[in-house]
């Protein structure tokens, strides 16, 4: 068992650290692009890297403290976290480039709604798991 339990201390240790790099990816790729634009900025380029931050690392690094639930909340998480991230970058791209479009608000509105799933799946594991056990 505390093999077990090991194991996915790391995965979510691991995952943290994958966050942690993909949000330095996106904060020096805003950077790189903010030198290339002109001096023209967006806020949602020059902010997409907490998504993944704070979102990512940070949430999975307090889940390194719990027990292991379901995969499938984690994956509509990761999901809903990336499509969000591109969303933003995408906005923030056509922002500078001074296009107008409303494709990216369905980055948003699809990531929320997975982000939103996977909160709604993990809480209903929780009390499915509480329910077996007062059964026992």
């Amino acid at each position: 068992m505390t093999l077990f339990i090991s194991d996915i201390k790391k995965t979510h240790l691991k995952t943290c650290l994958i966050y942690l790099g993909v949000s330095i990816f996106v904060l020096i790729f805003s950077l790189v692009y903010s030198i290339f634009s002109h001096e023209v900025y967006s806020d949602y380029l020059s902010y997409a890297f907490l998504y993944p931050l704070i979102g990512g690392s940070v949430v999975y690094l307090c889940l390194h403290f719990t027990k292991k639930f379901s995969k499938w909340p984690y994956n509509f998480y990761n999901a809903g976290l990336a499509t969000i991230t591109v969303g933003s970058v995408l906005c923030g791209v056509n922002e500078i480039a001074g296009a107008d479009t409303l494709y990216y608000l369905l980055f948003y509105l699809i990531g929320w709604i997975l982000v939103i799933l996977s909160v709604i799946l993990l809480v209903l594991g929780i009390i499915i798991s509480v329910i077996k056990r007062r059964k026992q």
